[in-house]
């Protein structure tokens, strides 16, 4: 390689690197189950088959900037939820 091309690869690489570490994300904005078009269901006392619900489920969107991240969710996750047949009258329902 000649001098201009070398300089041309390292300017290449070093901007590589930069663009790259300016993309990088934390696990805070990355970690989040979003919403593939999935819906809530939930269990209907004295049946063991969950009923689907229309409410989408875990989270809809990961909205950030430099020091906070706003998760917008409905509260529904994309299992089954109450009642439950040992008794347990969880339900969710829609928080959005």
């Amino acid at each position: 390689m000649n001098p201009t091309q070398t300089i041309r690869f390292v300017l290449l690489a070093v901007l590589s690197l930069l663009v790259a570490l300016l993309q990088a994300q934390g696990p805070e904005i990355t970690s989040w189950t979003l919403n593939g078009g999935e819906t809530g269901s939930y269990y209907v006392q004295g049946n063991s088959t969950p009923q689907t619900m229309t409410t989408l489920a875990n989270v809809q969107a990961v909205q950030y900037n430099a020091v906070n991240v706003y998760i917008t969710a409905t509260g529904i996750p994309d299992y089954p939820t109450g009642p439950f047949l040992d008794g347990n009258p969880s339900l969710a329902g829609d928080n959005g």
